[in-house]
């Protein structure tokens, strides 16, 4: 990619750009560090005027983002403006790519399924598959671990 931006709440923005710091080796400067608060549509309208420059988003990728029920609202929201932003013409469908482990809270495998269904009602197209189909490292793959992918459903 050309361009990442990496996105966080205001309180934890500071560990971001931290730990980008220590990795600008890693990533060439090619990671910025933003804020962006779920379900903020004038700070999602920022960011993809001062970062996506009418190019809108190709892809997101969020981990630990499906826990909070209170918060899939605004996450689903954001997902989808975001999603959205990508104008047709460029081919590429955007998508968004998240990592869940079903075993990282007592609830998390029934969040899961409140998560995806409002997903669906916000006219996302929904996939779930386990992680290891994406060739990720295997130490990172054991049974509890899904990547959720998300595009704006076909038949919107």
């Amino acid at each position: 990619a050309e361009l990442v931006v990496a996105t966080e709440q205001r309180s934890s923005l500071p560990y971001l750009e931290s730990n980008l710091s220590l990795n600008r080796r890693v990533h060439g400067g090619r990671v910025r560090a933003r804020e962006l608060w779920w379900g903020d549509d004038a700070q999602v309208d920022v960011l993809l005027r001062e970062e996506a420059c009418g190019h809108g988003v190709g892809l997101v990728i969020g981990c630990e983002i499906t826990y909070d029920r209170a918060a899939y609202g605004p996450h689903v929201h954001t997902l989808r403006r975001l999603l959205l932003s990508r104008p047709a013409a460029d081919g590429l469908p955007a998508r968004a790519l998240l990592v869940h482990n079903h075993e990282s809270t007592p609830s998390a495998a029934r969040s899961l399924a409140s998560f995806l269904a409002l997903a669906r009602q916000q006219g996302l197209g929904v996939a779930v598959s386990q992680a290891s189909a994406w060739g990720l490292e295997p130490a990172f793959c054991d049974d509890s671990i899904v990547v959720i992918e998300l595009r704006i459903a076909e038949d919107r």
